[in-house]
């Protein structure tokens, strides 16, 4: 799938497999591609953890294979206890994941577990220059709920040059990581933030707060080293993050070519 996109609204009922607003299952590549409708479901659906063709997410349910240059800005709304459920991505297996971001909140109105305002679950999954924005919310005794990712969980997970600074709440309290919701069995962060006005809490090695002031400082991208971060390895190509003054709370925007991507 590349240079696609879809803007209608996604829906289905209690029970389903994999749901998103571009596509419900991906196991190939996705590139240069979004989606901006709101995707709703109901409760159980994606919630077999770790299982193929499950997962809740604003661009795909689930995906494994490749994700490039993407985005999703819909919200993604459960309305029923369910688990794998992101702003982008439900659940990642097996991926390799660049340049994208979500804007949607995300919102499981039972309890549930692995909900992220990017990616809610996944395993052997490599993302590099991501960020979410959007409000994370889930019911009463929900765990692993992460402002960027609900649970990292695999020693073949690492996530490099990302950020998250959407609020979270558990049961309507502030509640969960202000970046990762757990980084179990071996996963590694680096270079990640998170707004620390959002959220004060977040334990997940390799992940440091930042306020808003921080995030949207004029050099933010030069003292995070994110500033060097190119499309390819040839020193000529395009630079992938930005900044442009009134956009996302001038916090760091990717761009992909000659036009910003956010």
């Amino acid at each position: 799938i590349s240079n696609s996109y879809a803007t209608g609204n996604v829906s289905t009922g209690t029970n389903s497999g994999a749901i998103g607003g571009l596509v419900g299952y991906s196991n190939g590549t996705i590139s240069n591609s979004y989606a901006e409708g709101t995707v709703t479901a109901g409760a159980n659906t994606g919630r077999n953890l770790d299982t193929d063709a499950n997962g809740v997410g604003g661009l795909a349910g689930y995906a494994s294979g490749t994700v490039s240059n993407s985005y999703a800005t819909g919200a993604v709304q459960v309305t029923g206890a369910t688990s794998q459920v992101g702003g982008f991505i439900g659940l990642g297996k097996n991926l390799t994941l660049t340049n994208s971001y979500a804007t949607g909140s995300v919102t499981v109105n039972g309890t549930g577990s692995h909900i992220g305002g990017f990616v809610g679950n996944n395993s052997n999954l490599s993302i590099t220059n991501a960020f979410a924005t959007g409000a994370v919310s889930a019911g009463p005794s929900s765990n692993f709920v992460g402002g960027f990712v609900g649970n990292a969980n695999s020693a073949g997970t690492s996530i490099r040059n990302a950020y998250s600074s959407g609020r979270l709440t558990i049961g309507g309290n502030l509640g969960g990581g202000g970046f990762a919701g757990g980084v179990t069995g071996g996963a590694s962060i680096s270079n990640s933030f998170w707004n620390t006005d959002t959220l004060l809490i977040d334990n997940s090695p390799g992940v440091s707060g930042k306020t808003s002031l921080q995030l949207s400082a004029s050099d933010i991208l030069t003292t995070v080293g994110w500033h060097t971060e190119r499309m390819t390895t040839d020193p000529a190509s395009p630079l992938v993050w930005n900044k442009i003054p009134g956009q996302n709370n001038n916090f760091p925007v990717l761009a992909v070519g000659a036009s910003v991507l956010y």
